[in-house]
């Protein structure tokens, strides 16, 4: 069966022995030079053993991405080698290729590091189950001192729930991270004996198999389910409008109508109960429960995924403040003040973090705020917070091209970055290292203060320049990545004849005017509702970061700047100005948006 311990080799642990994992493709003269670095960092000669985990091993026990050292295949390995008797080894990953390579990314780390992974049985005095494990890994320098004697030692480390650097920095040292099983529901044990991939690959195979389909197709059929290629969740998953007297609640087990409509009923009377007694007020607050089968979450891979569609779907006004709650299994009557509830939202960072808190609790920050602020959570225990982190992800910073791995150098000197993306590929060597060079090259105003600038540059893959939709596809998938980076620049072929490039903006329905009432209902089905397209001018290549900044900072508009007529693109399945028109109370308004449309 998938994840077999047959497919994983035995490896002898002694005194002196350390295990290198490969969730990377190492050309061979690069491991004799990883191999050597580490014996030489290595107080006394050591055994080193290594170990590349097969593909179709790996696709057994971890939904495969892009990358082989995600998140999903780190954590999955570290239960395959406990089993075996390994609970300690170190991973080289694709970080790890490129510091060795020399071809990292501009402000990554290029010191030598690896991947530290420690799997411990849990105290028998926390554990509900026997073979309950910790999962713990950091990033670690391979020159730093006793790092890796430190771990041929199995030295004992604190386990922390959260990491203790940014997301922004590409290594994560000090304390380090949990891992979590991304296969089985939040708060649900890390199991040495189980991995929720293998069991759910043995339910949908055994499900198959009694249709008495033939082999191939069954593993066909498991491998299109398998593709995450789905649309975004439908979020009309409710009757009414989450707000202080209405809440929602969503059931991460299954109910029937009958089991439903009881735990209703019964968080009702207790929370009217409450808001009485605190208000003296008469207050009828309701609840409504999303049964699992109209949400689809059954882990936390599912989680993220509609956590994701979920803020989406929201008006950006209201993002910040978007938090979940979630009903983790069902309850009596009685056993209300214990009941698993848990609200997920998403730190400074905009990482995910789902803790635990009883209905009371979850009911004040429902009439408030949600929780923000990570210091609350760092001093909590693993049992009653998680950060779900990305399975498909390293467990690196990686952002993507148009982002900085980091901000800063090393030296403190702070760096103005401008995301640009290429429109063409037809500029010739000249041009392209002219426009390169008068984007960086300082204005007058860039002469006032003391910032370096410089540009993450996205190549243009295909053989037709770009054009406008092409421009929506391009900031679309920005802001989703990063939803307070709404403009970025544009280099074409016009860029190489007059050193100008494209300025373009997110264009926002009506914003900052309170004339207008927002249209709920119509654009309920369009993810980020507020935004109707992208406005765009071309300007100087030299005024792009000053450009980019005025308007991160709202200090000028786009209409502004450049020398050009601005023009603008309408988002594909935008309303139009006929349905748009009830909704308008101001005649300069309509007039306005009648232009821009």
């Amino acid at each position: 069966m998938a994840g077999n311990i047959e497919q994983v080799p035995i490896f002898n642990k002694t005194d002196n022995s350390l295990l290198l994992v490969h969730l990377t493709v190492l050309d061979q003269d690069v491991i004799s030079n990883l191999t050597n670095i580490c014996q030489k960092t290595l107080q006394h000669p050591a055994q080193i053993q290594m170990w590349t985990p097969d593909k179709y091993l790996l696709q057994s026990v971890a939904r495969q991405y892009r990358s082989r050292d995600s998140v999903a295949n780190l954590y999955a390995v570290a239960i395959l080698l406990y089993r075996t008797g390994r609970s300690s080894f170190i991973v080289a990953d694709d970080l790890t290729n490129r510091q060795l390579t020399g071809n990292c990314r501009f402000g990554e780390d290029k010191s030598l590091s690896v991947v530290e992974v420690k799997v411990e049985p849990k105290l028998l005095i926390t554990a509900n189950i026997e073979d309950e494990v910790w999962v713990h890994a950091r990033r670690v320098g391979v020159l730093e001192p006793n790092q890796l004697n430190g771990l041929i030692k199995s030295c004992s480390t604190k386990v922390t729930s959260t990491p203790s650097s940014s997301k922004r920095d590409a290594t994560t040292w000090g304390s380090g991270t949990l891992l979590h099983d991304p296969d089985w529901p939040p708060f649900t044990a890390d199991l040495a004996s189980s991995l929720g991939r293998v069991e759910y690959m043995i339910t949908v195979t055994t499900a198959l198999s009694q249709r008495r389909l033939p082999q191939e197709l069954i593993n066909e059929i498991v491998s299109l389910a398998d593709r995450e290629a789905l649309p975004p969740a439908d979020m009309r998953l409710w009757k009414q409008q989450q707000g202080k007297e209405h809440i929602h609640i969503f059931l991460l087990f299954f109910s029937n109508e009958q089991e439903s409509a009881r735990l209703q009923s019964t968080l009702e009377k207790i929370a009217t109960d409450k808001l009485q007694r605190s208000g003296g007020a008469e207050v009828k607050f309701s609840v409504e429960l999303i049964p699992q089968d109209r949400h689809g979450i059954q882990s936390r891979r599912d989680l993220l995924s509609f956590w994701k569609d979920y803020r989406a779907q929201q008006p950006e006004s209201e993002i910040d403040d978007i938090h979940l709650q979630v009903l983790l299994s069902p309850f009596e009557e009685h056993e209300v003040s214990s009941a698993q509830f848990a609200t997920l939202y998403a730190d400074r960072d905009g990482n995910a973090i789902i803790r635990r808190e009883s209905f009371g609790t979850l009911l004040n920050r429902n009439r408030t705020s949600p929780l923000k602020d990570p210091r609350e959570v760092k001093f909590c225990s693993p049992e009653n917070v998680e950060k779900l982190r990305q399975p498909n992800k390293p467990s690196y910073f990686q952002p993507p091209l148009w982002v900085p791995v980091k901000e800063s150098l090393s030296d403190g000197e702070i760096i103005e970055w401008a995301p640009v993306f290429y429109l063409t590929n037809k500029l010739n060597s000249d041009q392209d290292k002219n426009i390169r060079q008068e984007l960086i090259t300082k204005n007058d105003i860039d002469e006032e203060f003391e910032v370096r600038k410089d540009c993450c540059y996205v190549p243009w893959e295909r053989h037709q320049d770009g054009t406008p939709q092409d421009i929506w596809e391009i900031i679309w998938e920005v802001y989703q990545y990063d939803l307070h980076r709404s403009a970025i620049c544009c280099i074409d072929q016009q860029s190489g004849e007059d050193n100008t490039v494209l300025l373009v903006k997110m264009d926002y329905y009506f914003e900052d005017l309170e004339e207008t009432k927002y249209p709920r209902d119509l654009l309920k089905d369009l993810l980020y509702p507020d935004i109707r397209g992208f406005k765009y001018v071309r300007v100087p290549a030299r005024d792009v970061h000053t450009s980019l900044i005025n308007l991160a900072i709202a200090n000028m508009g786009i209409e502004d700047m450049g020398d050009q007529d601005l023009k603008s693109f309408h988002r594909p399945g935008w309303p139009n100005l006929k349905a748009l028109l009830p909704y308008i109370e101001d005649e300069d308004i309509e007039e306005d948006l009648a232009e821009s449309l």
